[in-house]
């Protein structure tokens, strides 16, 4: 949506307001030209990228003897021969044919190089002869945050009163009046409306899109199947303690004293040998916990960084090496977890057959002392 309002010196103001539309799928502009009665026109324009304009109009309050339809061809300086989108800097230059109704047929050129923010404006017409030069200077203010701007176009005076005077054949130029500017014209133009539905994603970003989800799943799913196999082993390893627990009291209630200490320290040797490998699947459990959450991090910073860089394909893919790196940086630490643990755990079951086998040796030593002492005493 554009509105704008032109601040005339022979006439009233001017007021335009433009709404893009849509005509059979090609992006269009309906406009509306109010001012004195003459100025009166609807009119329906097409806007392609990189064709020329071609606008039907209708002015109900035309001359008489004149139709109230024409149909016009604008042609600009922009890519084939588009009027409004001439490269920044460039001359734009417009032109136009417009044929009416009744068969009368009228030409106009218009010429508008610009320089930064300043602009000569010169109009050729084969009606109304030619327009004077005309050089204005924009700016552009920001509404609503950004969701609008507005323009202001300027233009500049250059008052032509000068004189010359002097004395004792001194001549002097004195400029009674410097250059100023007045308030030409004022547009405001909405940055979120949109003409036509969104294209949609080319073919390879939308592959691309549907591999980087994929890949996402195959991890979760490797991750699921990982978490389950380590919880199954847990759950094992604490059954076995448990029954080798109730095992070990039996066994102890049952024969009692000093000759049950062999089936006790094996019992204990077993015992021992099985808490640790339920702490090693816990201690599992955590780093693979930890290497989905960081594998998870990685893949939605991947995606985030790939639409920022949408336009760029060296920006996506070393977004893709930065995710596939931190990939390898995880696993290779959650390995080495896993290797830790495991020598850990290896650790704990080596010490606890020394200590059994001291034990048992100790043992063995107290029987056979204490069978010499019965044999003494026999």
């Amino acid at each position: 949506m554009k509105a704008s309002l032109k601040l005339r010196d022979e006439a009233g103001p001017l007021l335009r307001a433009k709404l893009p539309v849509a005509l059979f799928s090609v992006p269009a502009v309906a406009s509306l030209t109010a001012g004195d009665s003459a100025d009166l026109r609807l009119s329906l324009a097409t806007a392609a990228a990189a064709l020329p304009s071609l606008r039907l109009s209708y002015a109900p309050n035309r001359p008489a003897g004149s139709s109230p339809f024409s149909l016009s061809l604008v042609l600009g300086s922009g890519p084939g021969g588009c009027p409004s989108s001439a490269p920044a800097g460039a001359s734009a230059i417009t032109m136009a044919v417009e044929v009416s109704a009744a068969g009368a047929v009228s030409f106009s050129l218009a010429l508008k190089p610009s320089l930064g923010d300043f602009t000569v404006r010169k109009r050729f017409e084969s009606a109304g002869g030619t327009s004077p030069s005309e050089v204005t200077m924009r700016s552009v203010v920001p509404v609503r945050g950004g969701a609008a701007a507005a323009r202001i176009r300027w233009g500049v005076r250059i008052p032509a009163e000068i004189t010359a005077t002097g004395e004792a054949g001194t001549a002097g130029v004195i400029l009674r009046r410097l250059p100023f500017l007045v308030l030409g014209k004022v547009t405001v133009e909405t940055r979120s409306g949109k003409t036509a539905p969104a294209p949609a994603p080319a073919p390879e970003v939308a592959v691309q899109d549907e591999a980087a989800v994929q890949k996402v799943r195959t991890e979760n799913e490797k991750l699921r199947k990982e978490l389950e196999k380590l919880r199954a082993t847990a759950e094992e390893s604490r059954k076995k303690e448990t029954s080798d627990t109730s095992v070990l009291a039996g066994a102890h209630r049952h024969t009692g004293g000093r000759r049950s200490t062999s089936r006790q320290s094996a019992m204990m040797q077993g015992g021992e040998s099985t808490g640790g490998a339920a702490k090693e699947a816990a201690a599992n459990l955590g780093a693979s916990a930890w290497a989905g959450k960081e594998k998870t991090v990685a893949v939605v910073q991947e995606q985030v960084e790939k639409v920022k860089a949408h336009d760029d394909p060296a920006g996506q893919a070393a977004a893709e090496a930065r995710k596939d790196e931190r990939f390898e940086e995880v696993e290779a630490a959650k390995q080495d977890a896993i290797r830790y643990n495991a020598a850990i755990a290896k650790d704990g079951r080596a010490a606890a057959i020394v200590a059994d086998e001291t034990e048992a040796e100790a043992a063995a030593a107290a029987a056979e002392t204490e069978a010499r002492t019965v044999d003494a005493e026999g």
